[in-house]
């Protein structure tokens, strides 16, 4: 039987006093996914007004080329031209510090007609997760090199940034796991701009004092918190294609999560792991891997959002040309995804709507055992009874469960409260939950009910365990305490869970009482003769 949930997939919101977060999912995948992609980059449409004339003009475009990041993403790039609509031009192919190869165009006389550039291509993206990923590096990485020293738009000296990444990272152990923290956060914390001055305000340390940013400001403070911790990573710049696709997402309402969804020049980064090399990731999105709807340009130390770069002069006097830049686009001509959805978490975010597409972890062999929640109370009330089923399958016909661990716990600001539990059942397991909770600062979630989960954990016979959860939303009974009341007419009182102590009804008077959850009679409770008490 399948997994059933049912909650929207897209945040559990979280309301504190005067601070707003966030609990959002992060799913984890294995599979893969191929494109096939007609690269077509309008660099440049120059169009000069009557009686100017260009004296000079140099245009470098950068190639896409083929490229390998660590076995999960690759590109593989083919009949790159540029053309020129004017015979204008001189054309060299250069190599930069870097390795980026690039084409530069240099006018050769003075130009005084309107002329494009552009750039077409072939490419084939893949994206290969089926062993996962887990890498080994430890954490602190020790690591010095020119991708973990601050630059002018990537300031990870700055004191700001390295306090929140030490924090973010504090108790690491691992490489990969201090890259995943910073991941999150960024992904979690900031809120998506346009720029309106070319890119000028999206250095990491403006994008970290505002918590907005473009794809060029998450890259850079993803990057600037990394390196303020000696993680290796570097700025990339490329083009992501538009083509709409959903990740399936079985069990929950809806199934699917929506991606491809957008084009233009964007923004990546790539972290150095020794024990797996340069492996690229979406700082809006991703952690460890790249979707294939991009194609990956070039890379440097600093901010480079240029994917071509433009400069010209003209006539002392002459009316400036009107220089209208492209899209650097394409079209995905064929996409076949075969995602493979592994499991789920939750984290905490600043922001809505910040969920995490992540590689699951590396398969071990031999560790095919799962166990599965069947059958669930999804949504409940505090004071209900619930119940709930799961499967165990063993991977290879030898193991069966020993025993099954059952709990629900609940999410607040400082923590988590278990609501019920149970460390000796079987596979079937129901429980009578409390009324009345503590009193916390409660993660909300979109129906205004506190977020929580139901795990599972069943010991194997083999001596391994495994676990499973399910999220659920729980809503919060409101206790209504009558102390001390005398009623001396018709009256009636209204509560999820009602206790009454030292309450009188007198004068043929009638106390109703609607509660859904029951009434509690503490202690000297009385009644005269001709009154009335109903319990609805």
């Amino acid at each position: 039987m399948k997994k059933i949930h049912i909650l929207l997939i897209i945040l559990v919101l979280i309301s504190l006093k005067g601070l707003s977060q966030y609990q959002s999912f992060e799913f984890q995948y294995y599979g893969s996914a191929e494109a096939d992609i007609n690269g077509l980059s309008d660099i440049a449409d120059f169009i000069l007004p009557s009686g100017t004339e260009l004296t000079l003009c140099d245009i470098v475009v950068y190639h896409p080329k083929t490229y390998c990041s660590s076995g999960q993403n690759l590109q593989h790039v083919t009949n790159i031209n540029i053309y020129s609509s004017s015979s204008n031009f001189n054309e060299t192919i250069n190599y930069d510090a870097y390795g980026n190869v690039y084409t530069k165009l240099s006018l050769i006389s003075n130009q005084t007609s309107d002329f494009i550039i552009q750039q077409d291509y072939s490419a084939e993206t893949e994206v290969i997760l089926t062993s996962g990923f887990t890498s080994n590096a430890p954490f602190p990485t020790n690591i010095s090199s020119e991708y973990t020293m601050p630059t002018a738009n990537i300031q990870s000296n700055n004191p700001g940034i390295a306090s929140k990444a030490a924090s973010l990272t504090n108790g690491c152990t691992t490489m990969q796991e201090a890259v995943e923290k910073i991941g999150r956060w960024v992904i979690g914390s900031l809120k998506y701009v346009k720029t309106t001055n070319d890119n000028e305000d999206m250095d990491a340390l403006s994008v970290f004092n505002r918590k907005t940013g473009n794809c060029a400001g998450y890259t850079n403070l993803a990057i600037a918190l990394m390196r303020s911790e000696d993680i290796p990573a570097r700025y990339v710049s490329g083009a992501k294609l538009y083509h709409e696709y959903n990740l399936p997402v079985p069990g929950f309402t809806p199934s699917s999560f929506p991606m491809g969804g957008s084009s233009g020049p964007h923004a990546v980064y790539e972290v150095e792991y020794p024990d797996k090399g340069w492996v690229i990731a979406e700082p809006q999105r991703t952690l460890n891997f790249m979707p294939t709807h991009f194609v990956r340009h070039h890379h440097g130390t600093d901010m480079c959002d240029k994917l071509a770069t433009i400069s010209y002069s003209i006539r002392p006097g002459d009316a400036p040309p009107t220089l209208e830049l492209g899209d650097m686009c394409g079209t995905i001509t064929n996409f076949d995804n075969y995602y493979d959805f592994h499991d789920y978490s939750l984290y905490e975010s600043e922001q809505v709507s910040k969920t995490v597409i992540s590689v699951a972890p590396a398969l071990a062999t031999g560790i095919n055992d799962k166990v599965e929640i069947v059958s669930a109370t999804n949504e409940f009330k505090t004071g209900e009874s619930v119940s709930y089923q799961a499967t165990f399958i063993t991977g290879d016909g030898t193991t069966y469960p020993v025993n099954w661990s059952w709990e629900i716990i609940l999410y607040h600001s400082g923590g988590t409260y278990t609501l019920a539990s149970d460390y000796n059942a079987s596979n079937l397991w129901g429980a009578a939950t409390e009324p009345l909770l503590p009193s916390y600062n409660w993660l909300i979630d979109p129906l205004s009910n506190i977020s929580g989960e139901v795990i599972v954990t069943v010991d194997i016979s083999d001596g391994d365990f495994k676990t499973t959860k399910l999220p659920v939303s729980v809503e919060e009974c409101t206790g209504l305490y009558l102390l001390n009341k005398t009623y001396t007419s018709n009256t009636t009182q209204q509560g999820c869970f009602v206790t009454l102590e030292n309450v009188s009804v007198q004068n043929n008077a009638k106390l109703t009482v609607n509660s859904e959850m029951g009434v509690k009679i503490e202690k000297n409770f009385s009644m005269t003769a001709g009154t009335q008490l109903e319990i609805k």
